[in-house]
């Protein structure tokens, strides 16, 4: 069964002592991290949601064997990515209510959920019901296009318009100097392009030209651009001084939950 509407995903929602949102799937626990995104200013103007997977006696599944796993099926692929969502977007509203900031949530969509979107088959947690329940405009939320294989550049494209008509801001994750890369990004056009740790380390390590290029393109387009992977004071300053508008790496701030109490 799909779970594409909040009242199948409530059913599966709980609350823990902290008072944040957890989910069970099958015999998976899930729950929600943040990692924070930066300005050039080192204003704090986003977070990036991610989730960690528990099995039923508390140790950790990495990410990987789940989204990146043969064996998961496309159903529990896009059961997660669902239940993701409304996890994610439940706590950062507790947490952004009670801080009252005005910041924006950074949430992944993987390319198997596109398909839905294209054909406008959105399903609740894209709604502005929903988000209005909420309390969260979809202006404050970027949505991520992750660097997943996938067969159709064009659905990708017709999914970023219809996510855009809706409000939400578009974004593409872990952009490498690939002509896949290129490809995508001409069909998506999204608002942020997230730069991949990889081209930093290359620029870093004196290869210069995959970044600047990635750079410019992005620019080109007339998006802003995000910078991942800065681990030290030495590469903040770097980027900086190439005139990347956002940041994010372990130097600024590690991925943790968001503790409502």
């Amino acid at each position: 069964m799909l779970l594409k509407t909040t009242n199948r995903n409530s059913n599966t929602l709980s609350i823990c002592e902290s008072g944040t949102y957890t989910a069970q799937y099958n015999d998976m626990t899930l729950t929600s991290v943040y990692q924070p995104i930066f300005d050039s200013n080192n204003k704090k103007i986003g977070l990036e949601s991610l989730v960690r997977f528990f099995d039923k006696e508390g140790i950790n599944i990495p990410a990987n064997l789940i989204f990146h796993n043969s064996n998961t099926s496309e159903i529990d692929l896009v059961n997660i990515s669902n239940l993701c969502r409304m996890i994610h977007i439940h706590n950062f509203s507790i947490a952004r209510k009670r801080n009252k900031k005005n910041w924006m949530l950074f949430i992944n969509l993987s390319p198997i959920c596109c398909e839905d979107v294209a054909v406008g088959n959105v399903d609740d947690f894209f709604s502005k019901k929903y988000l209005k329940s909420m309390n969260i405009k979809p202006n404050k939320i970027v949505i991520e296009f992750v660097e997943s294989p996938y067969d159709s550049n064009y659905i990708l494209g017709v999914a970023s318009r219809t996510l855009k008509k809706l409000g939400f801001n578009v974004a593409y994750d872990d952009f490498l100097d690939n002509d896949s890369d290129y490809k995508r990004l001409a069909h998506i056009k999204p608002e942020i392009v997230k730069m991949d740790m990889a081209l930093l380390n290359k620029y870093m390590d004196g290869n210069e030209r995959p970044l600047i290029r990635a750079l410019k393109s992005a620019k080109i387009i007339g998006a802003k651009t995000l910078i991942e992977g800065i681990e030290d004071n030495e590469s903040l300053t770097a980027m900086k001084k190439l005139g990347f508008d956002y940041y994010q790496g372990y130097f600024l701030g590690r991925p943790g939950p968001l503790t409502p109490t």
